[in-house]
């Protein structure tokens, strides 16, 4: 038998009873020898020879046929299953020893391996929590840090900011990473204003661009669209810290932004001037722990924050995308797609 096939090829089931079919004609032959020496005509021995090949022939056939069957219906069972490790509990009971013997071995090894994910689930669960919790007690210093820089003066006051605001940067990396394995029960995909989250984005992240002296020009009007405030506000706060902390030191730093609608859905475009992306490093900008060239000459770059960006965009339907060129700069592109019906068939969005 092939591997990954459950059907049954004849030459394999041939050979599976291949001790029963060497049984049978020793014992024909033993037969046949004995009836000669009995005197029995020979064409009388050949008859009786053949009605036994006959009937031997007949059964392997109807026992293949059913065996093929009987594979094949395991084979569909299979195929329809969303959880192929149910298929125990739905196949069909065989009469046979073997396939018994199978069949509880499969059920057996099928609840030590539920039990055993249960237990992970579990310990991934209670970990995700500590982080979250963790993530708020740690807040409530950064708050008060906070409060406590805003009686500082001159260029203390900028340096402690600055950092209190990488910390919180690396804080909420780990409060969405945390969540992102069940950011089903944490979100909420609804019709919501794209230009107040655009500038809430800006806003909130505000600091990074007037430190380094970079402007930002947005160009979006009324437009809305399919997604979650508070997911979205993260990835975009994402994308537009990279585009101020990758900046071209050899000009002037500016961001644009704007909204490009199709019969699709919402293109929303984030183009800076900085000193973007390799063609090698490109395809793999958002895969987990990557920090790329840029990212190794960066000591704050931890290869997560657009890892995050590709996994909440999929779980929520953007569709996510980058295209770069060194010392021109790079521009993201957040595709939302117009409704339910859209979001079933992403490639086709992407070329309207």
């Amino acid at each position: 038998m092939d591997k990954g096939e459950l059907n049954v090829k004849w030459f394999d089931y041939v050979e599976d009873k291949l001790i029963l079919i060497c049984i049978n004609l020793i014992g024909l032959l033993l037969l046949s020898f004995y009836l000669k020496l009995l005197g029995i005509h020979t064409k009388g021995i050949l008859l009786i020879d053949g009605t036994w090949v006959s009937f031997i022939f007949v059964y392997l056939l109807m026992d293949y046929h059913r065996r093929s069957r009987f594979f094949r219906r395991i084979e569909e069972q299979l195929k329809e299953l969303k959880e192929p490790l149910l298929l125990a509990d739905v196949m069909e009971k065989s009469p046979r020893y073997d396939d018994r013997f199978y069949y509880f071995i499969i059920r057996r090894l099928n609840k030590l391996f539920l039990e055993e994910l249960r237990q992970k689930e579990d310990e991934k669960k209670e970990l995700a929590d500590y982080m979250v919790n963790w993530v708020h007690e740690a807040k409530v210093p950064l708050t008060s840090l906070e409060l406590i820089s805003n009686g500082m003066e001159g260029e203390l006051k900028r340096k402690v900011k600055r950092q209190l605001k990488n910390i919180e940067k690396d804080v909420e990396e780990v409060l969405y990473f945390a969540r992102s394995g069940q950011v089903y029960q944490d979100y909420l995909i609804k019709k919501v204003d794209l230009k107040k989250n655009v500038y809430d984005a800006v806003r909130y992240n505000k600091d990074y661009f007037i430190e380094r002296n970079i402007s930002v020009d947005i160009d979006i009007g009324d437009t809305w669209v399919y997604s979650d405030s508070k997911w979205l506000l993260f990835i975009l706060g994402q994308i537009l810290i990279n585009a101020a902390q990758y900046q071209n030191k050899d000009k002037l730093g500016h961001v644009k932004i704007e909204a490009i609608p199709n019969s699709s859905g919402i293109k929303l475009l984030v183009a800076d001037n900085g000193i973007g992306i390799s063609k090698d490093n490109l395809p793999r900008i958002f895969d987990k722990g990557f920090t790329g060239d840029a990212g190794r000459n960066h000591n704050k770059a931890t290869g997560i924050g657009l890892y995050l960006c590709k996994k909440l965009c999929n779980q929520m339907g953007i569709i996510i995308s980058a295209q770069s060129e060194v010392g021109k700069g790079s521009t993201f592109t957040l595709f939302f797609p117009k409704d339910d019906f859209y979001m079933m068939d992403k490639d086709n969005l992407t070329k309207s």
